[in-house]
């Protein structure tokens, strides 16, 4: 809960202090400029012979990389094409770079979403390295892949990509339009998406054609194509049993979280049982859980009779050790419109084909 006040508190401050902190943003925005205006010119990039899509965004977290991520990673499966992501592995220490993801590696090695990533498609492989350019040539020499995914690669231009995907959220939006650290959590100007190939908008849910108004408004300009999507609940998954559960029977709950947007996915969560948690508790992104952690969630449910604990897939890679009983990760996936869908696998096998 803490660091939920701390995030909101930096949020709070930063739209207080924004005239202030926007010369600050000016100049860091002209350095990441000209940071890519170098590595467009460098010959210290790398090109891989083989189809390389990054999956990145312009503002920090919650934007759905991971889940887009699992989404092209089935997608690729279905065409029978191997891919490998190549991800630096936030707070990952592997004895050695670069280091394929086992599914029964601890989180600690290898990163909890890589290890998320591992787990949710056995045929696909993933490589931690924050020299993504080693990993890539690795994976080439040992893994023989069809396909590299860039996780969180937007930013990281030293290795080339035949196809470049970039998030947004509402907020991209509708609050932090071209704000740019520290004025707001933009990473980089709004000059930055004519990198772009493909502009992807998480609605989280919320009204199309209200956003689209706003959409069209900001990234017509650009002249690139615009999808849609959300990220839906499937079922709840017991870490124990492997049971799927489509509801509780109406019975509390409370839910734990240590990612970057944890309102969104209280929302998402009161949306699919149709209730809201009797406690929500908040962790930091990346929070590796340890023992007292979880006595003290089980000290909550206690406290209030409950036996349901509520987590996210990412979470659950780090709460299963625990052993709970009633331990359930909400599992997800990404949904577009079907004709949506549709015109953006063929935009994807078209354009990595071509590998122009």
């Amino acid at each position: 809960m803490a660091w939920l006040i701390i995030m909101s508190d930096l949020i709070s401050w930063q739209k207080k202090l924004c005239p202030a902190l926007w010369p600050i943003s000016l100049l860091y925005g002209l350095g990441m400029r000209l940071r890519s205006t170098y590595w467009a010119h460098s010959t210290h990039t790398w090109n891989p012979p083989i189809p390389c899509i990054s999956v990145g965004n312009i503002s920090w977290g919650g934007t759905g990389k991971t889940p887009f991520c699992q989404y092209l990673l089935k997608l690729s499966l279905k065409y029978n094409l191997r891919p490998v992501i190549l991800t630096r592995g936030y707070k990952a220490s592997p004895p050695v770079y670069p280091h394929l993801v086992q599914v029964n590696d601890d989180p600690k090695t290898c990163g909890d979403e890589p290890l998320l990533l591992a787990a949710s498609h056995a045929q696909a492989k993933v490589v931690v390295d924050p020299n993504r350019t080693r990993a890539g040539k690795w994976a080439i020499a040992n893994l023989d892949p069809d396909l590299f995914i860039l996780d969180d690669g937007f930013q990281h231009q030293k290795l080339h990509r035949h196809l470049n995907l970039v998030l947004f959220s509402p907020n991209d939006f509708l609050i932090h339009w071209n704000k740019v650290i520290p004025a707001g959590p933009w990473r980089e100007p709004k000059t930055a998406l004519n990198r772009a190939d493909i502009f992807l908008i998480n609605t989280w849910n919320r009204d199309r054609q209200t956003l689209a108004t706003y959409v069209a408004r900001k990234l017509t300009p650009f002249n690139k194509p615009i999808f849609y999507f959300r990220i839906c609940p499937r079922a709840l998954i017991n870490l124990n049993t492997q049971t799927r559960h489509p509801h509780l029977n109406n019975e509390p709950y409370i839910l734990v979280t240590g990612i970057a947007n944890p309102k969104k996915v209280l929302s998402t969560i009161t949306h699919f049982l149709g209730y809201p948690p009797k406690n929500h508790l908040f962790f930091p992104d990346h929070h590796h859980f340890e023992k007292k952690d979880f006595e003290h969630i089980l000290q909550l449910a206690h406290n209030d009779k409950i036996k349901h604990i509520v987590c996210t897939t990412k979470d659950a890679l780090k709460l299963k050790k625990f052993t709970y009983p009633h331990l359930l990760a909400l599992e997800i996936e990404v949904q577009f419109d079907t004709e949506d869908e549709q015109r953006f696998e063929q935009i994807l096998l078209k354009k990595i084909s071509r590998q122009d």
